[in-house]
């Protein structure tokens, strides 16, 4: 039996020893193939992957056919050793950049009020942050999902400010509309001349919320054409 099995391992040796040769050789032509640094990465862990299957399904290889190996892939390793260390910087550069921007975010509306700013500055705010969020990417692994949850912590701060204000500007258009509504034909110069100012300040004012501002708007629009019709007929 120690016979049979001490056969059985110097076939399984040799079944894998020109695979493992093979795979050194590999190793050594890709430093002639100048493969961006990343890509080269993949290479090299794949064939790696490679030669623990081999571990797995066959006889281990010896130590000094894995000594040769290691040494091959260390080679081949060392254009990206520079890659990977600037590019931790790069993260870490990303991750305070984040950092101030969630800074800038929470500080955004601090002493604001509906009657101080409008929809489309702080739509505008948003948009940059985003886009400048986007930017500074990749991060450290282990700061993505808490900097991605601080952002929406702080997103929606600034989105509650939002409904405020758009609270306020539907506030003063129903305001308007009521106005219009308690217009009498009696006199309809004067009662057309107000509403003329008050579309003049319609215009001024911001949207009333994205479902709501096109009822809001047209509501309007239909209580200032009863009377207007009014005068069109005379």
């Amino acid at each position: 039996l120690n016979f049979t099995a001490k056969e059985y391992d110097d076939w399984a040796e040799f079944a894998t020893s020109d695979k493992r040769s093979e795979l050194i050789n590999t190793v050594n032509g890709l430093a002639n193939q100048k493969l961006e640094p990343r890509k080269l990465a993949n290479q090299i862990n794949s064939l790696q992957k490679q030669w623990q299957n081999l571990d797995q399904h066959g006889k281990t290889a010896s130590k000094e056919k894995w000594a040769v190996f290691k040494e091959a892939c260390e080679k081949a390793w060392s254009p990206c050793k520079d890659y990977f260390n600037e590019l931790e910087s790069k993260k870490e550069q990303n991750k305070t950049k984040k950092q101030n921007l969630l800074k800038e975010m929470d500080a955004f509306p601090v002493g604001k009020v509906a009657e101080s700013i409008t929809v489309i500055q702080i739509v505008n705010f948003l948009k940059g942050i985003h886009d400048k969020w986007k930017l500074f990417s990749p991060v450290p692994d282990g700061d993505f999902q808490v900097l991605n949850n601080s952002f929406k912590e702080s997103r929606n701060k600034i989105n509650q400010l939002l409904e405020e204000v758009e609270k306020f500007n539907r506030n003063k258009k129903e305001e308007i509309i009521s106005e219009v509504e308690s217009l009498t034909q009696e006199d309809i110069d004067a009662s057309v001349a107000r509403i003329r100012e008050l579309q003049d300040i319609w215009r001024t004012l911001g949207p009333a919320g994205k479902k709501l501002d096109p009822q809001i708007n047209e509501k309007f629009a239909n209580v200032c054409d009863v009377l207007l019709k009014v005068k069109d007929k005379e």
